[in-house]
């Protein structure tokens, strides 16, 4: 048992380890396009602060009256520029190249390149590290126009400190490549739903499963295969409380049949034991009981028979024919109560889904029950629908509509007067439940004596859906 767990696996290890993988999988995407982001902006971001410096010297750039160029950077520049004189430097040339300003009062550029009046671009340098400076350092050549005329001005740096770079960066990142972040993580959100929903499929499957168990499928049982092996033990509890109930079920059925087969043979011997008493009115009292008796055991049989019944999907049964034949088994019945039956819409044939037998059984009850209802002198009617409807109407006194529930139930009579267990109704019932069809109680219209009487109307399912009389007919 337990390397069937172990097989199966645990419900939460599964959401875990895939939404591991998954998250380190976005998580090494991440990371790589962050590095590709570093080493791709590095270079842009030190030419950018190179010539932020540049403009932040020409800014400064100023002209007296006599037009001589003068440079006067604010204390918090000039004080920067004084610490870290070392790794910044800046040179302010005239149009011809020739040095006004510098940082350490030199008068050499920071480095060579080729004057041009015609080119304004910027150039950037770079020099080596030597035994001075052991740190590689940048540079560029920014032309800039101030009152006028053209200057050169050249600023330089050592490599940038890593806390800076790594704060621009991520500045830079997150402008550019922000919205591909949110991307993966919402491919993320949306990879684990599915991952979920695919690890609870299989409890869907046993749901679904679950709702075909009934008193007439009991040997239905919820799948094991591939249930997480947290849910397993609940689902071979349920199996097994399964199990017990089809066994209930199982002897209840036997029981119920073994005491009718039991009872039928002492009513035989009853009934022939009456025939040789010598007053014949009791002994017409004495057969009619043991005929009631008879027909209860006739019917607990059937109630036993119904419980197991199941109805193939390809079994067909034609409704028209099906009344005819219930029509004259209870002619001779109806006959005998002065009462008559009519049926209607017979003449053609009404295919159905479901068992000629049963359901010849089901309306012969509702027949019969109408004639016990219905005064002498009137009509049970019939009516065969073409859309797989049957109804049949009596001209009794109706079923008050708080009734209507109970009259299904088993050994329930609305009137003790009239003969029976109070079985037959429950058999329609049963038989229409494992048709898959539905049966109804409404008021009749009133007749020409103003009785409305019932109607009672059973659907069953046509085949496939469609219609239930065949074209050609």
């Amino acid at each position: 048992m337990a390397s069937g767990d172990s097989a199966q696996g645990s419900l939460l290890r599964k959401i875990i380890w895939r939404l591991s993988v998954i998250t380190g999988v976005v998580f090494v995407i991440v990371l790589a396009v962050l590095t590709f982001q570093f080493y791709s902006t590095v270079d842009t971001l030190r030419d950018r602060s190179l010539v932020s410096q540049a403009n932040d010297v020409a800014n400064h750039l100023d002209m007296d009256s006599a037009g001589v160029p003068g440079l006067r950077l604010p204390d918090v520049l000039a004080q920067s520029y004084a610490r870290l004189g070392g790794e910044f430097s800046y040179v302010v040339m005239n149009a011809d190249g020739e040095v006004l300003f510098s940082l350490d009062g030199d008068k050499k550029r920071l480095s060579p390149f080729g004057l041009s009046q015609s080119s304004m671009e910027i150039s950037y340098f770079r020099l080596p590290a030597s035994a001075g400076k052991k740190l590689e350092r940048f540079g560029a050549t920014v032309p800039v126009r101030r009152h006028g005329r053209l200057f050169w001005i050249q600023v330089m740096q050592g490599e940038p400190h890593d806390d800076i770079m790594l704060d621009t960066i991520v500045g830079e990142s997150f402008t550019s490549s922000g919205w591909m972040v949110m991307l993966l993580f919402s491919a993320l959100l949306l990879i684990n739903i599915v991952t979920i929903r695919n690890g609870l499929k299989p409890l869907k499957t046993a749901s679904r499963q679950a709702l075909a168990i009934g008193p007439s499928a009991t040997d239905i049982r919820l799948p094991e295969r591939d249930i997480p092996a947290e849910i397993l033990p609940l689902v071979r509890a349920v199996n097994s409380a399964l199990g017990r109930l089809e066994s209930g079920f199982k002897m209840q059925r036997k029981f119920t049949a073994d005491a009718a087969h039991q009872l039928r043979t002492p009513l035989a011997i009853l009934t022939a034991r009456i025939g040789k008493l010598k007053d014949p009115d009791e002994a017409a009292l004495l057969k009619a009981d043991i005929r009631m008796m008879n027909r209860i055991v006739s019917q607990l049989l059937k109630v036993a028979q119904l419980e197991a019944l199941t109805i193939r999907a390809d079994e067909r049964a034609d409704l028209s024919a099906v009344c005819v034949e219930v029509v004259s088994y209870l002619g001779a019945y109806a006959i005998d109560q002065r009462k008559s039956i009519s049926l209607v819409g017979a003449e053609e044939p009404v295919i159905v889904s479901g068992n000629a037998e049963t359901l010849s059984q089901a309306i012969g009850n509702l027949v019969e029950n109408a004639l016990n209802y219905t005064p002498v002198g009137t009509v049970v009617e019939i009516r065969v629908g073409d859309d797989g409807k049957v109804t049949v109407r009596d001209h009794g006194g109706g079923i008050p509509p708080e009734q209507r529930e109970l009259v299904f139930r088993r050994f329930w009579r609305a009137n003790s007067d009239v003969d029976g267990a109070g079985l037959g109704l429950a058999i329609v019932s049963g038989i229409v439940r494992a048709h898959g069809g539905k049966i109804a109680i409404d008021d009749a219209d009133p007749d020409d004596q103003g009785r409305r009487g019932a109607v009672f109307t059973m659907k069953l399912p046509l085949p496939g859906g469609g219609v239930a009389r065949p074209s050609g007919f």
